[in-house]
């Protein structure tokens, strides 16, 4: 059996204290790219908000034209029934 000498103990000691200052630094980067992370998901979360605002806006305005040209398209005179019927009903007492 090999005996322990007291270089082999500050070797092993300077080896724990390697290791415990490696791991430190891994723990502070880890720490580092969570916050980097938090910032990422936060604009992102953002950015999804202001698309999907957006596109709700692009489809209601697309949705107001096609009713808009609809209305046209039953009444090619100006697009307003009652107008339609109140010149029909002129026309027709004439």
């Amino acid at each position: 059996m090999a005996t322990v000498t007291d270089t082999d103990l500050k070797e092993l000691k300077d080896l724990v204290i390697e290791v415990k200052v490696s791991q430190a630094r891994m723990e502070a980067q880890l720490a580092g790219i969570d916050k980097r992370l938090d910032v990422i998901k936060t604009r992102v979360g953002g950015l999804t908000n202001w698309i999907v605002g957006i596109l709700f806006a692009l489809v209601g305005g697309l949705l107001g034209l096609l009713g808009k040209a609809i209305r046209k398209e039953n009444d090619p005179v100006n697009g307003d029934r009652r107008q339609s019927v109140t010149l029909k009903v002129e026309r027709e007492s004439r």
